[in-house]
């Protein structure tokens, strides 16, 4: 083999990283760790967001406040527009002003369609539409506790053999 290419040649830097060893162990150990934290960050922060909507969630329709003030619904590429909303549910009426409305949802309601939807109590703004799907934290939560499990064995092996 030329001289050259032995730093190209994958055995060859296995040879090399045989002084590095201990600190390729530790920092295995690491990363198992680490990507057990961003598993259990991720799982707990979607199951936070299932727990706030069976808490918080209500159903009701939007409608506009003001029927008789006309919405203007820009066209083209970025058709975003506010406007004054009312969500009625059962025998309550909430007032939202100045919710920023996609824009086919806000050429519905110019049209003085009712749109259903999930809006959180807590926090008026915030809303779920009927096909929107929750977050499933069960993925996330399984595979944090698989590399923290991963993790605290391998980092009990590293003891044990003193690196």
């Amino acid at each position: 083999m030329l001289n050259w290419a032995r730093g190209f040649c994958w055995p060859h830097r296995l040879a090399v990283n045989k002084e590095n060893e201990a600190m390729d162990r530790i920092v295995f150990v690491a990363m198992l760790y680490l990507g057990a934290a961003a598993c259990l960050l991720l799982g707990s922060g979607a199951a936070y967001e299932r727990i706030e909507y069976r808490l918080y969630a209500e159903p009701a329709t939007m409608e506009l406040a003001d029927p008789a003030k006309k919405l203007v619904v820009p066209e083209g590429g970025y058709d975003l527009t506010m406007a004054d909303v009312r969500y009625v549910s059962g025998a309550s009426s909430v007032v939202v002003p100045q919710k920023v409305l996609a824009g086919p949802i806000a050429r519905q309601l110019a049209a003085g369609q009712k749109i259903a939807l999930f809006y959180y109590t807590n926090d008026p703004h915030r809303v779920r539409y009927p096909g929107d799907e929750l977050p499933m934290p069960w993925g996330w939560l399984a595979g944090g506790a698989v590399l923290a499990g991963l993790g605290a064995y391998a980092h009990r092996l590293l003891r044990r053999e003193g690196a």
